[in-house]
């Protein structure tokens, strides 16, 4: 089995499906993973906003294909609730993004686990999973928690899963669309995860003995691969010349 991995995209989408078209044809791969952060590129339009918009209703719909949510989509799936508000959201891009996906933000996951591998967007953190008695969960079960708490979310009020952290100066730990990878993310014991939102110029490792975590926001230079279980992380430009 082959899944790719595409982080962070910020209205960057014009290289994505030429990009899969190649990917395609080199891995023949079963599955595409966004890991969220389709919009907010900070001074961006609406009209930027739109056109992510667009791309997102096409892709979305097909069925090899998993989008995740980033804090920086979550404000425009759910804009009543204020506790997901994000720098860059405002409310003209809010109403041209909801023209186009308000029947399609069910669609979107805030969580998917594939090849042992537990994806986010920013990752899970042992303090906000881990049971007192039955310990860290299973990613499963994880993934159920996510869902379970994106429809708490829906009702308007605050979920501690989702959760703002240091990114936004609070005293709590960041849950998975705001887990900052430097400040915050800790491996979760006996679950390999790989996640974005923290950008650097490289793809990030931590381990310990039971588990393996990636972050690979790296401004899209870098496509993940996953094949058969076995992690790779290629430059975009080598990959694919663009």
């Amino acid at each position: 089995m082959t899944t790719i991995i595409i982080s962070d995209i910020h209205n960057k989408v014009r290289w994505i499906e030429p990009a899969l078209e190649k990917l395609k044809e080199k891995y023949a791969y079963d599955e595409v993973v966004f890991l969220g952060d389709y919009f907010d590129n900070f001074g961006d339009s609406t009209f930027e906003a739109g056109g992510t918009a667009n791309w997102l209703k096409c892709s979305i719909q097909n069925s090899n294909r998993i989008h995740l949510l980033g804090n920086h989509d979550m404000p425009y799936m759910i804009p009543h609730n204020d506790s997901l508000w994000c720098p860059g959201f405002n409310q003209y891009k809010c109403r041209v993004i909801n023209e186009t996906l308000k029947d399609m933000w069910h669609l979107f996951r805030p969580a998917y686990f594939t090849q042992n591998y537990l994806l986010s967007h920013a990752g899970f953190h042992p303090m906000l999973v881990t049971h007192p008695v039955k310990g860290v969960p299973s990613p499963d079960e994880l993934v159920v928690m996510a869902n379970k708490g994106l429809e708490h979310l829906k009702t308007g009020l605050p979920h501690p899963l989702f959760n703002p952290g240091s990114r936004m100066g609070e005293p709590y730990i960041g849950g998975i669309t705001w887990a900052d990878w430097n400040d915050e993310f800790i491996c979760l014991d006996n679950v390999n995860q790989i996640v974005g939102h923290t950008p650097h110029n490289k793809v990030r490792m931590k381990n310990n003995d039971t588990c393996l975590s990636y972050c690979m926001d790296t401004h899209t230079q870098h496509i993940g691969i996953i094949i058969d279980g076995v992690v790779n992380f290629e430059l975009r430009t080598q990959l694919l010349g663009f």
